[in-house]
């Protein structure tokens, strides 16, 4: 299952679904043992009535009353007969377990020595290369602080431009997916635990902007997009499709209407990520609601969603795939997992990219796809790995030991490991069959999505009303999960 630094596990090759077939097969093969063991029952039965005729007929009764015993007994007794086939099945089920939890051994084991590899080597060269960054810019502040009397002419300047190095620190050997996820379990462990931290985080949020006066949006405008419908033939291009969302950061979503041959429609809903940090903004995919979704919490940024997919026109029993990016698939993932979301929308499938979305459980009617690279710790902050199911796959891919440069260089550092153009080419990689045969899998149930028909690609803009003034806030109320309210029918309003 390793192909160019990608691992895909769950899904339809993971472990739970290959454990799960081979216990059936020999659930299957022992209950053909016991039917066995019942049919020679009857044959014994038969048999002693045979021996009686035999004993108690005449010749001609006698001779026939033999043959059918000898039979019976070959039937139960003789190399094909019900107690060796039978003896054999049981043989083969017992076998068949052992090999199920060799492989679940084998596949935990192989996990656990390359995650263990992989991170102290990673550890090393990255703490390596952030000392000689940390380096270079002492040693540029030196050269600055030594020629003072020259900084007039610029001639320091230059100097130390050239000396300081390019970008941020590599610091994604010690600082990823596995130590993030280390790190933040150890708030379940605690007297405060993981969703208890993360509820009073999100209030704190909330309360800074109801004290900034941040407004909520109450329903969403269509708009001419400014892209071309991108007619999609792959993960990837769901990818590239996020990145142009994402580009426009104005809280948009947007639909991409596939009409097939039949004239039968599919959708494909792009949501994007965080794209307001601060507590004045009115944005609503905002730093608060990032952590509200995580803990399955109803947010305006998921009713944006839910509101431009009724000004889409979707009907029931469509099919629809959710694809988000960072929290953008944190709201896809949530969505997805609400009984009443799905009772409107035939949500089949959902991909992710660089999604904490580990805690949230989903029904076996939606496949999901998620994409993580170890070097993105922001895949890491449920702080719990995902589920392995046969309805969720996981790609997981170490982009430091890719065999494509450019790939390597999107590990060095966390904003490069969490970016779309990254998470394009791990897309490109499923598309490609080369992540394992899980994600391929999935790929192909999602093929009708997949079949570059013609398309059209519709915008959808939150829309926020006039603010009425700030409201200071003096008690951190205590969130609590809610449902999405309003989902019979028509527009929605946001609290």
């Amino acid at each position: 299952m390793m192909a160019d630094s990608v691992r895909s596990y769950g899904g339809a090759g993971g472990e739970v679904a290959v454990t799960e077939d081979l216990e059936r097969a020999a659930r299957i093969i022992r209950s053909v043992r016991d039917l066995l063991e019942d049919a020679g029952m009857s044959l014994s039965a038969a048999e002693r009535r045979a021996v009686e005729a035999f004993e108690r007929g005449s010749d001609p009764t006698r001779h026939a009353a033999e043959r059918a015993k000898n039979a019976l007994a070959d039937a139960q007794v003789g190399s094909h007969g019900t107690s060796p086939v039978g003896f054999s099945a049981y043989g083969i089920g017992e076998r068949l377990m052992e090999v199920a939890n060799r492989f679940t051994e084998a596949e935990r084991a192989a996990m656990s020595h390359v995650s263990a590899v992989t991170r102290a080597g990673g550890a090393l060269t990255s703490m390596w290369g952030t000392g000689l960054w940390a380096m270079r810019h002492v040693w540029a502040a030196g050269v600055l602080a030594s020629t003072a009397p020259l900084l007039m002419t610029g001639a320091p300047q230059k100097v130390a431009g050239a000396i300081l190095p390019d970008g941020l620190p590599p610091t994604t050997g010690y600082l990823n997916k596995d130590t993030v996820q280390w790190m933040v379990s150890k708030l379940d462990s605690s007297a405060v635990g993981f969703p208890a931290a993360v509820y009073a985080l999100a209030a704190m949020l909330a309360s800074l902007e109801g004290l900034f006066g941040e407004g909520h949006a109450t329903t969403v405008n269509e708009r001419e997009t400014s892209y071309a419908a991108r007619q999609p033939t792959g993960v990837a291009d769901v990818m590239n499709g996020l990145q142009e969302e994402e580009n426009r950061m104005d809280g948009s979503v947007s639909i991409e209407t596939i009409t097939h041959a039949d004239g039968t429609h599919s959708y494909l809903v792009t949501i994007p990520g965080t794209e307001d940090w601060g507590a004045k903004g009115d944005n609503p995919h905002d730093a608060q609601a990032n952590l509200a979704a995580m803990v399955e919490q109803s947010t305006d940024a998921q009713m944006a969603v839910v509101d431009a997919m009724r000004a889409a026109g979707i009907k029931p029993g469509e099919e629809v795939m959710l694809a988000g990016h960072s929290q953008g698939g944190i709201n896809a993932v949530a969505l997805a997992s609400r009984p009443e979301f799905l009772d409107e929308f035939n949500v089949t499938h959902v991909v992710t990219a660089g999604s904490p979305v580990g805690r949230i459980a989903l029904p076996s009617s939606v496949n999901v796809l998620q994409l993580e690279h170890n070097e993105d710790l922001v895949s890491g902050l449920d702080a719990v790995p995902n589920p392995d199911t046969p309805t969720r796959t996981t790609v997981e891919r170490d982009l430091r030991y890719s065999a494509d440069p450019q790939t390597r260089a999107f590990g060095d550092t966390i904003p490069d490991a969490h970016s779309l153009p990254a998470y394009a080419t791990t897309a490109g990689m499923v598309d490609a069959g080369a992540a394992g045969a899980s994600a391929s899998a999935w790929r192909d149930s999602a093929s009708t999505f997949f079949t570059g028909e013609t398309s059209t690609l519709t915008e959808y803009v939150p829309v926020v009303p006039p603010s009425t003034g700030h409201e200071p806030v003096d008690v951190i109320p205590q969130p609590q999960p809610v449902a999405l309210p309003a989902f019979a029918s028509g527009p929605t309003t946001n609290n």
